[in-house]
């Protein structure tokens, strides 16, 4: 059994992490209604609807080496590539080809199946 003092600490570590969460979410809320905080909230909307189209199952099956090029270079993860065209054409499209990597995408977003499963799967059966 515990002893009353490391009980009361205890409780005062879990009181101040509890007023630490709750300060950032108060400066966060507050960030969020500046003007920057709104611009990147829009920012962040517009690119999550432009993939949730560009990546809807009839976009996928239909998508051309230039519209996946596209989407590729909008990828904020992309953005560590100087040269991302080179990149997109040699490193995933010429050694896996679009039609795989859409079936892949296809896979890895719409059949129901454990996430995880779905994202090891996705990450094995390409290269790139």
């Amino acid at each position: 059994m515990r002893k009353p003092v490391e009980l009361i600490k205890k409780r005062q570590r879990e009181n101040e992490i509890a007023r630490n969460k709750f300060c950032r979410i108060v400066v966060i809320v507050h960030w969020l209604n500046t003007e920057k905080g709104r611009n990147t909230v829009t920012e962040h909307r517009e690119h999550e609807k432009y993939f949730k189209h560009t990546l809807s199952s009839e976009n996928l099956a239909k998508m051309t080496e230039n519209e996946f090029s596209e989407f590729y270079n909008k990828l904020w993860a992309s953005n560590m590539w100087r040269n991302k065209d080179w990149y997109i054409k040699n490193k995933l499209i010429s050694p896996n080809g679009l039609e795989k990597i859409k079936n892949e995408f296809e896979k890895l977003l719409y059949i129901s199946e454990d996430m995880v499963w779905k994202y090891n799967n996705f990450r094995k059966t390409r290269r790139g």
